[in-house]
């Protein structure tokens, strides 16, 4: 039998995360919190809708925009546990429930099915603003993992600072939210058309030189959005999903570039002394298109960025296109409106609101002759706080199977006062680590065998995202064969002293591994070998952090994934571009 549409209401949960800067217990979990009750007045994402926009979607043919109005996405908090009791029950089986809501709207949950790759189990995406976790957090998850078969369970950082948790089964997703809750974690919008996780400076308060400590607003800006991950429909029904990061520098170190909505700090306000905050705007990376984001022209103060990001937000939902998926990312609205009308909307909505902003100041910019300490660096360092210091470590792929989270997590405990900070690279950060302690953590087997601190140059700067082996939309496998080609490289070419090699790898147009700003980026696309249709690659070449960041360009198409082919191609483009030489002895 087939599930019947069940009824969802709004929820008002206040999240239980803290932002705690040198201190948590590995043995103390925020309790105060607790799921949601069914009885408050029905209130979903379609709701906030203007009845213009409403009408104009029931008249479209877009598939996911008319099925967020026969029932809207929000409802699949609530619904999610219902679906996990009905299991648990023994009333339907996973394969009962309707595909729509299977395979699409319980991703505004969170939980993303597995259909074509592993059917019946989901993977689940967190929210954990600014990546911060905690280690008595990680460890309970680990706990929650040890239910099910460890070979088919891992965790994976993201690129946007966060984690997913792979394997979980549905009869199970209302016992896991509880876990959460009580946890202080949320994982609602963390998918489809919503906000999706915020990212700040994994150095947030501990970097000798930063501008500006970006913990704070990316929890409140986290709050504003989702309820702290626990849902809030205001922005749950946006024409496509959208992207947020906020900045310690003036160079752009958290990616910003590519977000639709950044913040970096620029300037100091010679009347006021206050910091102020350069906008960008419309980066993207997509099937469709790849632009870096542009300057609104328009400063701020802190005080101002969460009434700024809500105008901007709301701007997006109300005349967002929403005819055709391929475009519907917020730049198209931009280019269709033109960045001057932008702005000025953006003003007179926060003239309406008394919401301080400026034009650009002259003369004013911050100083910046400090050095820049990006996320990409790795090691032990000197924070801003007497005798503490930081270790950055290397996360292969950033995967991490269940018994490495849990020593992980003990580590953490032990060392940084249980505070984990993953990075927009896939690796994370011990920060607050005493001097005394500096020789014993690094003598952790875990930090010595498999995350260390001293990666080799391409390894250091290697990304992937999930690749065919979990993700249904990828075209090919990307995590272990980029660890082998990795691996081959290494042992065949030696690299100038200090020289970093950014190679990222992505499965597929859609660009979850950030394939355009990486020095090379590999996209997974048809190729022909011997006549028949294999696996293979896109080669972009190029793509820029920093200053003046730009996006990578199209070097090579269809480039099989068989080595035999793409080894001398990527051999020949480390020795011409990056001065890598072949090894004496090959």
């Amino acid at each position: 039998m087939h599930c019947r549409s069940l009824c969802y209401v709004r929820t008002n949960a206040l999240s239980v995360r803290r932002l705690n800067e040198t201190t948590a217990s590995a043995d103390s979990a925020p309790l105060e919190d607790s799921l949601p009750s069914f009885d408050l007045p029905l209130i979903t994402g379609w709701d906030f809708l203007p009845k213009t926009i409403q009408q104009s979607v029931l008249e479209n043919n877009n598939k996911i925009e008319k099925l967020k109005a026969e029932k809207d996405g929000s409802l699949a908090w609530q619904e999610i546990q219902k679906y996990s009791q009905m299991l648990r029950d023994g009333n339907v089986n996973w394969e009962d429930i309707p595909p729509e809501d299977l395979d699409i709207r319980l991703k505004w949950a969170g939980f993303f099915h597995r259909r074509k790759r592993v059917p019946g189990t989901f993977m689940v995406r967190l929210r954990l603003p600014n990546g911060i976790i905690w280690g008595y957090q990680l460890k309970a998850l680990c706990s929650f993992l040890r239910r099910y078969d460890l070979q088919n369970t891992c965790f994976d950082i993201t690129t946007r600072q966060n984690l997913q948790l792979r394997g979980i089964r549905l009869e199970d997703a209302g016992i896991f939210l509880e876990e959460l809750t009580r946890l202080g974690i949320g994982c609602f919008q963390s998918g489809m058309d919503n906000v999706r996780n915020i990212v700040g400076s994994p150095l947030a308060g501990i970097d000798p030189y930063e501008l500006y400590d970006t913990r704070s607003i990316c929890f409140a800006l986290d709050e504003m959005i989702s309820n702290g991950g626990k849902g809030k429909p205001d922005f749950a029904n946006l024409p496509r999903k959208f992207n947020i990061a906020v900045g310690s520098y003036s160079v752009d170190t958290v990616h910003g570039h590519i977000n639709d909505l950044a913040f970096l700090p620029i300037a100091k306000d010679d009347s006021s002394g206050s910091l102020l905050f350069e906008i960008l705007i419309g980066g993207l990376l997509s099937p469709k298109r790849n632009e870096t984001s542009l300057r609104l022209n328009l400063w701020v103060p802190e005080s101002s960025i969460l009434a700024v990001t809500r105008v901007v937000l709301e701007i997006y939902r109300d005349f967002g296109f929403r005819n055709s998926r391929a475009t519907s990312r917020f730049i198209y609205l931009i280019e269709s409106w033109g960045l001057e009308r932008i702005k000025a909307e953006i003003v007179r909505r926060l003239e309406e609101k008394d919401v301080v902003w400026l034009e650009p100041l002259k003369n004013s910019i911050a100083d910046n002759s400090a050095p820049v300490i990006g996320s990409e660096i790795f090691g032990i360092h000197l924070q801003r706080q007497k005798d503490k210091f930081f270790l950055s470590c290397h996360v292969p792929v950033g995967r991490l199977n269940v018994q490495e989270a849990e020593v992980l997590a003990d580590i953490a405990s032990n060392y940084s006062c249980g505070e984990i900070r993953l990075t927009v690279d896939q690796n994370f950060i011990l920060p607050n680590i005493v001097r005394t302690k500096i020789e014993s953590v690094l003598q952790e087997p875990l930090l010595r065998e498999r995350f260390t601190h001293r990666p080799r140059p391409l390894s250091k700067g290697l990304v992937s995202c999930t690749g065919s082996q979990f993700c249904g939309l990828a075209l090919i496998e990307t995590k272990n064969r980029s660890l082998e080609l990795c691996k081959i490289l290494e042992e065949t070419l030696d690299f100038p002293d200090g020289q970093t090699v950014r190679i990222h790898w992505t499965g597929c147009p859609n660009s979850c591994g950030q394939a355009q700003v990486a020095d090379i980026g590999l996209m997974g696309a048809p190729a022909k070998q011997d006549g028949k249709l294999v696996e293979g690659v896109d080669i972009y070449l190029g793509g820029t952090l920093g200053v003046n960041s730009t996006l990578g360009t199209l070097y090579r198409k269809g480039i099989p994934c068989d080595f035999k082919y793409l080894l001398p191609i990527m051999i020949e483009l480390l020795q011409t571009h990056f001065g890598a030489r072949l090894k004496e002895d090959m």
